[in-house]
């Protein structure tokens, strides 16, 4: 998909196709990673006909990955010291924040 400039539209039949889309899909509004999950609006388009619309394997997916991302950051925050290389000690409650927000909304304890 070509890129769009959104000060001005570069070429107005894309402008036309996103306009009136905020780019999000109604599915992923109250979702734990939804700021951190990628998406291409090209596939998007081609498979839905809506840049907004996201393909539901890739949200599978992506959560798979996040419940996988935070265990081994679960695993880290009971030993910060021996991960002190790996873990910005200074955010250390905000990652466990976000760790047990994404263990929570995908089922883990």
């Amino acid at each position: 998909m070509p890129s769009i400039n959104f000060g001005k539209p570069q070429n107005e039949k894309i402008w036309e196709i996103v306009k009136d889309s905020d780019f999000n899909d109604a599915r992923c509004l109250d979702c734990v990673i939804r700021n951190q999950c990628p998406t291409c609006y090209g596939i998007n388009y081609f498979a839905f006909g809506d840049v907004a619309k996201r393909p539901e394997d890739f949200c599978k997916m992506y959560k798979i990955r996040a419940k996988a991302i935070s265990y081994f950051y679960g695993k880290m925050l009971l030993n910060p010291e021996k991960y002190k290389n790996r873990l910005d000690l200074e955010h250390l409650p905000s990652i466990a924040k976000g760790v047990i927000a994404v263990q929570k909304a995908f089922g883990e304890d």
